[in-house]
């Protein structure tokens, strides 16, 4: 589902479909929207998809965890394009900081 038709949705479905809220998501597309106008060069053709969009294509991914093979197959790409996107969206929420997931060595009791 597209962002076009999503950002229309209550905010519960929102949050039920993408698993965050819909400011936490305007923050993450700003963060991402921020890191592409920072490039120096600009290559390749013209992304097909919004920020929005490929967003939505790494929420999905992280919230259902399909198969590249089946992500393309829903939003109607090749199987590389739904991973590279996945991948570049992650790495530069990653590297901006602001989203963080426990590594490895967090510590949790054991009960």
């Amino acid at each position: 589902m597209k962002y076009s038709t999503l950002s229309k949705k209550s905010d519960s479905y929102f949050k039920r479909k993408t698993g965050v809220k819909k400011p936490t998501f305007q923050k993450m597309v700003d963060i991402v929207k921020e890191s592409i106008a920072n490039r120096k060069t600009r290559r390749g053709n013209k992304a097909t998809f919004t920020v929005e969009d490929q967003l939505l294509i790494m929420l999905q991914y992280y919230r259902e965890y399909p198969t590249f093979f089946s992500l393309a197959d829903m939003w109607g790409i090749h199987e590389s394009s739904a991973q590279r996107t996945v991948r570049r969206i992650e790495d530069i929420l990653i590297a901006d900081g602001t989203f963080s997931l426990p590594g490895n060595t967090a510590v949790y009791p054991i009960y």
